[in-house]
């Protein structure tokens, strides 16, 4: 039970009468599928594919961080001062993370089509928390005053709360009409219906040890005694997971004949794969995602995961980023530039190399900072990393259409300038950081591939497996240095490489040997 349902909050009780539950059966989706079941949102998320969905959907957005922002003219900030930062960020409320808040609200929309949240205020009338809510609990109506109103019900208390429209976070699926969301389960109640009826199907045919529907013809008339005599001996020596493989004998002429059709000419699976990319269909899920894309490539499977980040979570986050601006921020905060916005950035993570090229040609051309790339890679910034590069040879345009000179302008006409000497403590630092990374590969290599050639070879062996590597490692260093500027280089600090590599070679040797320096160590 909710807590804020028993408890006053902002000096305001929640008014209390009783509801018949008939008033929520809007909400349940009830109805018979044309496979004859009934399917509900409940017996829809016992289905394996629909379970997936809802969770790699409700999961992949409750992981990308959700920030409140404050926007100044084109400058924008974190409003980490708003109080509603912190509960859309981290505390969803004093018993839920913000993400377990996000993860349930997305789930309960695309099951039930509706998800409602208790909005928790202080006394200051400031928001403190949100509350989920079950949604085929909540019953909506429109007051008296022609304001919608939510009645909670409460199965253990016997009675419904009902609360006021600021009190409710309503996130609804695509409305139709009125102010309920559509239940995309509901909807899609007939393909639900087959992939249960499937389902069932193969439970029932396992259980029955593999065997399809039989019938016994008996030469003579029995009565309905020994009808039902015979039918109870029959099911008990035959039908089940153990019976199966046993030997048994009709008598008195009795004769079995099989009626139905076996599952490999009923397409079981086909029918079970097809209904699979059904479901998929609905909730815009690709199939490699579910483990069923047997045929996709890297290419297909790639493209697949924009497309997935494109059309469906960027949906589902720009649906809840507006309802939570409409419902959790007041008019004059949302003029004031308050909004609330996903980052989805981290779902569009590349491989190393294509995000390293981008951050080389953002850094390059003045569109990020140095320390700005480092951070998004999960870096400590560096000393002099929070400055904007420009290339010397850049032009610009003036109003009457001339063209300056390269390097030249004022300060409200270029975004940043940056000296030599500014760029080449920048340089250094950037060099130190590339030693400190090969003498971290050395030293891990060390550790594993040279233990391995000592255990195998002695210190005889870690010697020639150290002269191999020495080489390999140089290159490695001199590679990872190819971006420094020739007209640069000489005002940082020295870069001797092969310095770097028998330092670090030695240091590591030492440590694997127990310090004690030998003939694996000398390789001058």
């Amino acid at each position: 039970m909710i807590r804020e349902f028993v408890r006053t909050l902002a000096g305001r009780p929640a008014e209390q009468r009783t509801v018949q539950a008939a008033t929520l059966g809007g909400l349940l989706g009830l109805g018979p599928s044309v496979a004859g079941n009934y399917m509900t949102s409940e017996a829809a998320l016992r289905n394996m594919t629909v379970l997936a969905c809802i969770r790699i959907v409700s999961q992949s957005l409750a992981s990308v961080p959700l920030i409140l922002y404050r926007r100044d003219g084109r400058q924008r900030e974190r409003a980490t001062g708003h109080p509603l930062y912190d509960v859309l960020a981290s505390v969803g409320n004093a018993e839920m993370t913000a993400y377990e808040v996000r993860e349930a609200r997305l789930a309960h929309t695309m099951g039930w089509g509706n998800a409602f949240a208790e909005i928790q205020y202080d006394s200051n009338y400031q928001i403190r928390g949100l509350w989920p809510l079950p949604p085929d609990s909540v019953g909506v109506e429109r007051n008296d005053a022609g304001r919608l109103q939510y009645t909670y019900w409460s199965e253990s208390m016997g009675q419904g709360f009902v609360l006021p429209s600021y009190r409710v976070m309503h996130l609804r699926y695509t409305v139709l009409r009125g102010v309920l969301g559509m239940s995309p389960i509901k909807q899609a109640m007939n393909a639900l219906g087959v992939a249960a009826a499937a389902e069932e199907f193969g439970g029932r045919y396992f259980a029955n040890g593999s065997r399809p529907s039989i019938i016994l013809k008996h030469p003579g008339k029995l009565s309905q005694e020994g009808f039902e005599r015979l039918r109870a001996s029959f099911a008990n020596a035959w039908q089940g997971l153990e019976n199966a493989h046993r030997v048994n004998i009709l008598e008195e002429g009795i004769t079995p004949e099989v009626v139905g059709i076996p599952p490999e000419e009923a397409q079981f699976l086909e029918t079970r794969q097809y209904q699979t990319q059904e479901i998929a269909r609905l909730y815009g899920v690709p199939l490699h995602m579910l483990a069923v894309g047997q045929t996709a490539t890297f290419a297909s499977a790639e493209q697949d995961a924009i497309n997935f980040r494109q059309f469906t979570l960027l949906e589902w986050a720009r649906r809840d980023e507006q309802r939570l601006m409409m419902d959790l921020l007041t008019t004059a905060e949302r003029r004031g530039g308050y909004y609330a916005e996903y980052l989805l950035d981290g779902l569009e993570r590349a491989t190393i190399d294509t995000r390293t090229t981008a951050y080389s040609t953002m850094i390059q051309n003045g569109v990020m900072m140095p320390n700005e790339a480092r951070e998004r890679e999960n870096l400590d910034p560096l000393p002099g990393g929070d400055v904007l590069l420009l290339p010397l040879n850049m032009q610009q345009i003036r109003p009457d259409g001339s063209v300056s000179e390269p390097g030249t302008g004022t300060n409200d006409q270029r975004a940043t300038e940056v000296g030599k000497d500014d760029a080449a403590v920048l340089l250094a630092a950037w060099v130190a950081d590339v030693r400190a990374r090969l003498e971290s590969r050395i030293a891990n290599d060390v550790r594993q591939q040279g233990a391995k050639a000592q255990r195998n070879g002695g210190r005889l062996g870690l010697q020639e497996w150290g002269e191999e590597q020495m080489h390999e490692w140089r290159m490695a260093g001199e590679r990872m240095l190819e971006p420094v500027p020739l007209d640069l280089a000489p005002v940082v600090p020295r870069m001797d490489v092969g310095e770097w590599v028998t330092t670090a070679y030695q240091a590591a040797v030492r440590e694997l040997i127990g310090g004690q320096s030998g003939t694996a160590t000398d390789n001058d």
